[in-house]
């Protein structure tokens, strides 16, 4: 299947009584191969009063292969349709939910999207912006910008996550995670996350990137500016090196803890200005693993990249979208 140019405004998928399940606001992927790409999404929400519900505006189940290039989801999100505290509602991805059995191999890619202002408004909600669940799950993101996502779930703020990941794998590089409200940035709570030059930065509550389970991979980053701290962990297997963490420096790590110096300016305003300590701070030839090139599509240098999703330059930028 293959979707192009297309706009999808205000889909919604909705029940108004208990017994069923609720997915994809705008579409519900299940068992294909799918490409979509140059599309946007707007105001696509999934709701339900009691029971699960999720991807505000995509679902994919089954054995799928999802590719999504080129596309902007704004205010997409995840809502009962009324105020019962019960612990049945559960939402599940205020944008994408990726939920599979652990017997079906799913691989699904995000690459030059833009996702702002999504959120979940449910209790007991787990991915304000993505859900990852199935341990043959693949979920990529390269070179994605998530920017003022929020979990509006009722429950501990630190219980929950913009990106929840419970099993399978999350690959992320050149990503961009700013000015989150409500809970982490990123929850681990199984499988395994490999963070690669991504930029975690101003969340307004909770940490960076909070895990209880599974593996944590992270490589020439910068976890700054969140409200509770940049990471905490309290189980599972962390890794962290060439890295700049608000929460201390690790020198056997080549891990810093240094103002990023972000120019704070549009078009970029998590770029990084000249004499950032982030600069040139990663690790030796890395850019095969981040890629030839950044966020905003600039080519990266060979020898010591930069941490981030952002590689300096003095020369101006343009945003370029592959």
């Amino acid at each position: 299947m293959s979707i192009t140019n297309s706009i999808f405004d205000t889909d919604a998928v909705s029940r108004s009584s208990d017994g069923s399940n609720t997915y994809g606001g705008a579409l519900y992927l299940s068992a294909l191969t799918a490409v979509i790409s140059d599309c946007v999404f707007t105001n696509c929400q999934a709701k339900a009063p009691y029971t699960k519900h999720g991807g505000g505006a995509i679902t994919v189940v089954g054995a799928s292969n999802v590719l999504i290039e080129r596309s902007a989801f704004n205010k997409c999100f995840i809502v009962r349709n009324d105020e019962a505290n019960t612990p049945r509602n559960c939402g599940l991805g205020g944008t994408i939910q990726v939920e599979c059995t652990d017997a079906q191999k799913t691989n699904f890619t995000m690459r030059d999207c833009v996702i702002d202002g999504s959120y979940a408004r449910t209790n007991g909600g787990k991915g304000g912006v993505i859900y990852i669940s199935g341990n043959k799950v693949t979920v990529n993101l390269d070179s994605v910008a998530i920017t003022r996502a929020g979990n509006k779930s009722i429950g501990a703020v630190f219980n929950h996550g913009n990106i929840y990941l419970v099993s399978g794998t999350l690959n992320a590089t050149n990503l961009l995670f700013a000015s989150t409200s409500g809970t982490n940035s990123i929850l681990v709570a199984g499988g395994t996350a490999n963070i690669v030059n991504a930029t975690i930065v101003d969340g307004l509550r909770g940490y960076g990137i909070r895990q209880t389970a599974g593996t944590v991979n992270v490589l020439n980053s910068i976890l700054w500016g969140h409200k509770l701290g940049g990471t905490l962990v309290t189980g599972g297997t962390f890794n962290q090196s060439y890295c700049n963490n608000q929460d201390g420096a690790n020198l056997a790590n080549n891990v810093i803890c240094e103002d990023p110096r972000f120019r704070y300016n549009e078009p970029l305003p998590y770029a990084l200005s000249s004499g950032s300590p982030s600069i040139d701070a990663g690790a030796f030839d890395a850019s095969h693993a981040a890629g030839e090139r950044d966020l905003a599509g600039k080519r990266r240098y060979r020898g010591r990249i930069d941490h981030g999703c952002y590689e300096f330059s003095n020369r101006g930028f343009s945003v370029i979208l592959r």
